[in-house]
């Protein structure tokens, strides 16, 4: 999953131009688009990690803890992040907010993983 991530956030900064240019031709929405795809693009490098996390804890047994971890990063961390980094970096900080929020959510990850196997 990595890997393929890897390759989607290669393919995002090499053809964005190209795939938006799908969609409508004016440059200022070129431009717009270009960068937000980008930064966007970045969170897959974080997400399959947490993906995984939340299913191996749900296939674990670990239900509470699987629910847990899929509420605090699918709902609150982006929503913090979001009012935090929208007030930073204007409208970009739509877009960062939520590469950070998965990215911090692999702490969490980590956390749930570290005292599941503790146990």
């Amino acid at each position: 999953m990595a890997a393929f991530s890897v390759c989607y956030l290669l393919s995002i900064y090499c053809f964005s131009k190209e795939l938006m240019q799908i969609f409508n031709h004016e440059k200022q929405f070129l431009q717009l688009t270009h960068l937000a795809l980008i930064l966007y693009s970045f969170n897959y490098l974080f997400a399959w990690l947490n993906s995984l996390t939340a299913t191996y804890l749900t296939a674990a047994n670990k239900v509470k803890e699987s629910l847990f971890f899929s509420i605090i990063q699918s709902f609150f961390m982006p929503i913090i992040c979001l009012l935090i980094f929208i007030f930073l970096f204007n409208f970009y900080g739509i877009f960062i907010s939520y590469v950070v929020s998965e990215f911090l959510s692999i702490f969490l990850a980590y956390f749930l993983l570290k005292r599941y196997f503790k146990s």
